[in-house]
């Protein structure tokens, strides 16, 4: 495993510079609306994104270990935001109103969010029709030179016990 500094700190700041006004804009409605709270659904599903695309950009620019990468770029930015969602209050001389609970499962959903990016990315990469992959002949029976000793197997269907 490879893990590229450069494509996790790529990952990272995608990731914060989407997560971020989600977080900003949530905070604005919860103090100054009266909604009842079912709308947290759809800053939940923006955030998730977020995860996923902070994870595949750092799984594009990583590829030896695009999950991995992913993974990391995706926490590390959750990270950087819960050290600001717990820095402000205290700057600002107010409780911190975060469970431990809540911490522990967005981490876990931004380590396997930012792992699906990361895996996104390898698939595509897979099978990205004019990439390098595609262009590269692959092993098999149509792709074998006749008389190469290193390519010659013996035929199972003529060793018959006879």
């Amino acid at each position: 495993m490879m893990l590229d500094a450069r494509a996790i700190t790529r990952g990272l700041v995608i990731g914060v510079v989407l997560i971020a006004p989600i977080s900003i804009g949530v905070k604005l409605l919860r103090d100054h609306t009266a909604f009842d709270g079912g709308w947290l659904a759809i800053p939940f599903v923006a955030i998730l994104a977020a995860y996923v695309l902070a994870g595949a950009v750092a799984g594009r620019t990583g590829p030896d270990a695009p999950l991995s990468n992913g993974a990391l770029a995706a926490l590390l930015a959750f990270a950087a935001y819960l050290v600001v969602r717990i820095a402000v209050p205290l700057v600002l001389g107010n409780d911190v109103d975060l469970a431990a609970k809540s911490i522990v499962v967005n981490a876990l959903l931004a380590t396997a969010f930012g792992m699906l990016g990361g895996a996104l990315t390898a698939h595509a990469r897979e099978h990205d029709l004019g990439g390098e992959s595609a262009r590269r002949p692959r092993p098999g029976p149509s792709r074998r030179r006749e008389g190469d000793p290193a390519e010659e197997r013996p035929d199972s269907a003529g060793q018959g016990a006879g």
